[in-house]
């Protein structure tokens, strides 16, 4: 279960304004884009308060534990190891903490924040982590002090991720690396090929698990507006369109 408040609508994350055309609708669940600058995201919408253990029971019912335990975190963490092999790691929307597990098996000294009680409890218990049960924006994570920050499909979920990201710019050194990873539910070959209507057959949850859908090159202009200089935007299969994702990195 998701906890949710009220209806609201909102601005543009990246220019603030309200300019936008609709993109798709199911009732009153409606996607738009802005006009000025690009981005794609769920307005209006349902504020959420936090995420509870039936979030990840549903997940892990489509996959989501075992693809995080082995596949997708295997990749993940190949490819760190060559641009950043070792290092203060943060994993910022840590869930079950499979990824910092494994990360710490590596060398890396890993921290996590994860929002869901039970999936904080799990990382603690099960592989003896150090997460912090926490919303992002009222944790207090000590300045200039991460090597590595990374947030595995989580920007998506966030009201304001360019609030989160410039957040997170103060906690990292001034040589250390940010990994952000998110679907391409909107620009990937396979959208391309099936188009829209693949929403209709296989509908956004209402109200949605994702508030924004960013493209290679929105996520670009959402990093550099946050102050960091992009590195590289690279988008990869998973050999499942469920994970269909790109990955950006920026310092």
């Amino acid at each position: 279960m998701i906890i949710y408040d009220k209806v609201h609508r909102v601005n543009c994350n990246l220019c603030g304004q309200d300019n936008t055309s609709l993109i798709w609708q199911n009732g009153e669940d409606k996607i738009v884009k802005c006009r000025n600058c690009g981005p794609i995201y769920y307005n209006p919408r349902i504020g959420r308060e936090e995420y509870n253990m039936d979030y990840y029971e549903t997940a892990s019912k489509d996959g989501y534990i075992q693809a995080y335990e082995h596949h997708l975190d295997q990749i993940r963490l190949a490819k760190l190891q060559k641009i950043k092999p070792h290092g203060r790691l943060l994993d910022v929307g840590c869930a079950f903490g499979f990824f910092l597990k494994k990360a710490k098996e590596r060398g890396y000294e890993t921290m996590g924040v994860e929002i869901s009680k039970e999936a904080s409890q799990y990382g603690i218990e099960k592989f003896g982590l150090k997460v912090i049960n926490s919303s992002l924006d009222k944790v207090n994570l000590p300045p200039e002090y991460f090597e590595i920050i990374t947030l595995w499909h989580f920007i998506e979920h966030l009201d304001d991720p360019f609030g989160a990201l410039v957040l997170l710019k103060k906690c990292l050194q001034k040589d250390g690396i940010l990994v952000v990873e998110v679907p391409n539910e909107f620009n990937s070959l396979f959208m391309r090929l099936r188009g829209i209507k693949y929403w209709r057959k296989e509908p956004i949850t209402s109200p949605p698990r994702h508030l924004f859908y960013l493209t290679p090159a929105t996520l670009k202009c959402l990093l550099q507006k946050s102050g960091y200089r992009v590195i590289k935007v690279e988008t990869e299969n998973f050999s499942n369109e469920k994970f269909w994702s790109k990955r950006g990195y920026a310092n």
